[in-house]
């Protein structure tokens, strides 16, 4: 049967405005940008980069100038960049559990993966729920490990009021195809503190056919984000459901035109979080009682930034299958845990992490963006009851 209305599984509405906007940008400093998002973050300062992944490794290479150790403890569920970016930077990787409650990283197998090698710890916001962080700061501080908050998926999720981003050492954020917040491309970087070089990379600027294609890639999201579009170019061979990465990525500056659409989208990201929240909080009322689904549950004191609603559901390919053939934009995300994609052989130490390779094998995400309607949720809930 041919759907001819599907939802975007993930991603953020742009707008023509957006586009407007960020043309008034091109030809202003890079600093505008990154000015700005300081100030909704309540930093003193962050810089901006052509990827989250670069952000990271540049975060680490900075860190390994205050120590000579050179491990990085990351969940042992979450995207496969991670890794590749410790990797990049020169570092070892060693996997922690996740919470099966949660999803993120276990604050307790933690206290138990530290020791003196360990350089930096970095706790992972998956999927827009705050992680819990006076726990893992508090076994950092013990074992003297730097904290770098992975908020890619989570700009805008706050734990006791404060933003994710804000609590450790150092943070970035994606803003990536797919993210919350997004511009096709970039990355966020922050530092606390001045004792801390970010290493040059504004010699790599974001120019000529690359970032014209990057661009163009832009608009066509921006036009194809919608119901009614979304199913033609879903059904091309475009590899968004692609988790095999590199580790030659750009680490380079983000172009100007994309910095302009992210501060257009930055002026209404607090309205856009509080939609998805209300969304993704009817959803989780309306599953709570549904015995094949399990919810992810966000810590004490937490606000959860959901760029789309993370479920354990049993018999999750079939789910998945249903959900799709009604258009409603279910996916499945990061299906394995690091210790089981071959391709990170080498860079990924082997292990067993049966919280993580649980979540693996039944994460289901659902959309939470604005053009999710009630029908469409109350359509979720009945496919995932069995009806």
């Amino acid at each position: 049967m041919v759907v001819f209305r599907e939802l975007p599984r993930a991603g953020t509405s742009l707008t023509w405005q957006d586009m407007a906007a960020a043309s008034r940008y091109a030809f202003t400093s890079d600093s505008t940008f990154a000015a700005a998002f300081a100030r909704w973050l309540s930093v003193e300062q962050v810089w901006v980069v052509s990827s989250g992944r670069a952000a990271l490794c540049l975060i680490l290479r900075a860190l390994v100038e205050r120590s000579s150790r050179r491990e990085v403890i990351v969940p042992a569920h979450t995207c496969p960049t991670v890794p590749l970016a410790v990797a990049r930077a020169g570092l070892q990787v060693r996997l922690c559990d996740v919470d099966p409650v949660t999803g993120n990283l276990d604050p307790r197998r933690l206290a138990e993966a530290v020791d003196d090698e360990t350089l930096a710890v970095v706790p992972v916001h998956m999927h827009g729920i705050p992680c819990d962080m006076r726990a893992i700061l508090a076994v950092a501080r013990q074992h003297g490990v730097f904290v770098v908050e992975d908020c890619a998926p989570a700009a805008g999720a706050t734990l006791d009021g404060q933003k994710v981003g804000t609590f450790g050492d150092a943070a970035f954020f994606s803003l990536g195809r797919g993210k919350g917040f997004t511009a096709y491309e970039g990355g966020i970087g922050r530092i606390a503190g001045r004792g801390l070089r970010i290493a040059d990379y504004r010699s790599q600027a974001a120019e000529g056919l690359a970032e014209a294609l990057t661009i163009a890639k832009l608009l066509a999201m921006a036009v194809f984000f919608h119901p009614r579009l979304y199913w033609p170019i879903r059904a091309l061979p475009l590899g968004w459901g692609n988790e095999v990465y590199s580790l030659d990525f750009a680490i380079g500056r983000m172009g100007h035109f994309r910095q302009g659409v992210a501060l257009s989208v930055l002026r209404r990201l607090d309205e856009v979080v509080a939609g998805r929240r209300e969304r993704a909080g009817y959803l989780r009322e309306q599953l709570r009682g549904v015995t094949s689904v399990q919810l992810l549950e966000p810590p004490d004191g937490s606000q959860p930034s959901y760029p789309w609603l993370p479920l354990l559901v049993e018999q999750r390919e079939e789910a998945v299958r249903r959900l799709r053939a009604r258009g409603l934009g279910a996916s499945q995300l990061f299906t394995r845990s690091l210790n089981q994609y071959k391709y990170l052989r080498g860079i990924v130490p082997p292990g067993s992490y049966p919280a993580a390779e649980h979540v693996a094998a039944h994460l289901l995400t659902l959309p939470t963006h604005k053009y999710v309607t009630q029908r469409d949720m109350d359509q979720m809930v009945a496919v995932l009851a069995g009806g």
